[in-house]
Protein backbone atom coordinates (compact mmCIF):
# COMPACT_ATOMS: atom_id res chain seq x y z
CA UNK A 1 0.00 0.00 0.00
CA UNK A 2 1.38 3.41 -0.96
CA UNK A 3 0.52 6.86 0.34
CA UNK A 4 1.60 10.08 -1.35
CA UNK A 5 1.93 13.07 0.94
CA UNK A 6 2.71 16.58 -0.27
CA UNK A 7 4.45 18.85 2.22
CA UNK A 8 5.55 22.42 1.52
CA UNK A 9 8.58 22.09 3.81
CA UNK A 10 10.01 18.70 2.87
CA UNK A 11 8.62 18.09 -0.62
CA UNK A 12 6.54 15.13 -1.73
CA UNK A 13 7.32 11.82 -0.09
CA UNK A 14 6.02 8.36 -0.89
CA UNK A 15 5.83 5.84 1.93
CA UNK A 16 5.63 2.05 1.50
CA UNK A 17 4.14 0.16 4.44
CA UNK A 18 6.27 -2.48 6.15
CA UNK A 19 9.20 -2.00 3.77
CA UNK A 20 11.94 0.13 5.32
CA UNK A 21 14.25 -0.28 2.33
CA UNK A 22 11.42 0.25 -0.15
CA UNK A 23 10.38 3.31 1.79
CA UNK A 24 13.83 4.83 1.45
CA UNK A 25 14.05 4.03 -2.26
CA UNK A 26 10.64 5.49 -3.05
CA UNK A 27 11.27 8.61 -0.98
CA UNK A 28 14.60 9.17 -2.72
CA UNK A 29 13.06 8.66 -6.19
CA UNK A 30 10.33 11.20 -5.44
CA UNK A 31 12.89 13.69 -4.12
CA UNK A 32 15.18 13.17 -7.10
CA UNK A 33 12.34 14.00 -9.49
CA UNK A 34 11.59 17.19 -7.57
CA UNK A 35 15.19 18.37 -7.20
CA UNK A 36 16.98 20.64 -4.73
CA UNK A 37 15.46 23.97 -3.81
CA UNK A 38 17.46 26.30 -1.54
CA UNK A 39 16.34 29.76 -0.42
CA UNK A 40 18.56 32.06 1.63
CA UNK A 41 19.20 35.74 2.32
CA UNK A 42 22.36 37.66 1.48
CA UNK A 43 23.40 41.04 2.85
CA UNK A 44 23.15 43.06 6.03
CA UNK A 45 22.05 46.58 5.02
CA UNK A 46 21.03 45.65 1.48
CA UNK A 47 19.16 42.34 1.85
CA UNK A 48 18.48 40.06 -1.11
CA UNK A 49 16.55 36.81 -1.26
CA UNK A 50 18.33 34.16 -3.35
CA UNK A 51 16.66 30.97 -4.61
CA UNK A 52 18.69 28.12 -6.11
CA UNK A 53 16.90 25.25 -7.82
CA UNK A 54 18.50 22.24 -9.50
CA UNK A 55 16.67 19.16 -10.77
CA UNK A 56 19.13 16.30 -10.65
CA UNK A 57 17.11 14.07 -12.99
CA UNK A 58 16.65 16.62 -15.81
CA UNK A 59 19.88 18.60 -15.36
CA UNK A 60 18.01 21.93 -15.46
CA UNK A 61 18.27 24.58 -12.77
CA UNK A 62 18.16 28.28 -12.09
CA UNK A 63 19.25 30.99 -9.69
CA UNK A 64 16.97 33.91 -8.93
CA UNK A 65 17.63 37.00 -6.84
CA UNK A 66 14.61 38.89 -5.47
CA UNK A 67 12.34 36.92 -7.83
CA UNK A 68 14.33 37.65 -11.02
CA UNK A 69 16.23 34.85 -12.75
CA UNK A 70 19.91 35.75 -12.95
CA UNK A 71 21.35 32.42 -14.10
CA UNK A 72 20.03 29.33 -15.88
CA UNK A 73 21.78 25.99 -15.43
CA UNK A 74 21.89 22.92 -17.64
CA UNK A 75 24.25 20.09 -16.85
CA UNK A 76 23.84 16.42 -17.59
CA UNK A 77 27.46 15.29 -17.45
CA UNK A 78 30.39 16.56 -15.39
CA UNK A 79 33.86 15.10 -15.08
CA UNK A 80 34.54 17.05 -11.90
CA UNK A 81 32.94 15.92 -8.64
CA UNK A 82 32.36 19.56 -7.63
CA UNK A 83 30.37 21.96 -9.79
CA UNK A 84 30.43 25.70 -8.96
CA UNK A 85 27.73 28.26 -9.66
CA UNK A 86 29.28 31.69 -9.01
CA UNK A 87 27.61 35.10 -9.13
CA UNK A 88 27.53 38.45 -7.33
CA UNK A 89 24.59 39.98 -5.45
CA UNK A 90 23.99 43.62 -4.54
CA UNK A 91 24.56 47.13 -5.87
CA UNK A 92 26.14 49.07 -3.01
CA UNK A 93 26.84 46.11 -0.74
CA UNK A 94 28.29 43.52 -3.15
CA UNK A 95 28.55 39.89 -2.05
CA UNK A 96 30.19 37.04 -3.98
CA UNK A 97 28.14 33.83 -3.86
CA UNK A 98 29.46 30.38 -4.76
CA UNK A 99 26.96 27.49 -4.73
CA UNK A 100 28.79 24.17 -4.88
CA UNK A 101 27.18 20.89 -5.86
CA UNK A 102 29.37 17.97 -4.75
CA UNK A 103 28.75 14.39 -5.86
CA UNK A 104 30.40 11.09 -5.16
CA UNK A 105 32.74 9.78 -7.86
CA UNK A 106 30.99 6.43 -8.45
CA UNK A 107 27.33 6.72 -9.53
CA UNK A 108 27.34 10.31 -8.26
CA UNK A 109 24.49 11.40 -10.53
CA UNK A 110 22.17 8.82 -9.00
CA UNK A 111 23.01 9.44 -5.33
CA UNK A 112 22.11 12.34 -3.03
CA UNK A 113 24.49 15.25 -3.54
CA UNK A 114 25.89 17.84 -1.13
CA UNK A 115 25.03 21.48 -1.75
CA UNK A 116 27.11 24.25 -0.15
CA UNK A 117 26.37 27.98 -0.24
CA UNK A 118 29.48 30.09 0.33
CA UNK A 119 29.05 33.85 0.63
CA UNK A 120 32.19 36.01 0.69
CA UNK A 121 34.31 32.95 1.50
CA UNK A 122 32.16 31.84 4.48
CA UNK A 123 29.95 28.75 4.54
CA UNK A 124 26.32 29.87 4.90
CA UNK A 125 24.30 26.71 4.12
CA UNK A 126 25.11 23.04 3.63
CA UNK A 127 22.42 20.54 2.61
CA UNK A 128 22.74 16.87 1.67
CA UNK A 129 20.30 15.12 -0.60
CA UNK A 130 17.38 16.42 -2.58
CA UNK A 131 15.12 18.76 -0.68
CA UNK A 132 12.30 21.08 -1.67
CA UNK A 133 11.32 23.86 0.68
Amino acid sequence: MLAIVACAHTGTHIWARSEPFGQRVLRYCADMLLGMDLTFEVGEREKHSVRYHFNQSSGFGSVSVDGETVKRIFQMLALSTTVHCKFSVGMEEIHHVDIQRVRKRALGGFLPQTYRVIVDGKLLVEEVGNRNS
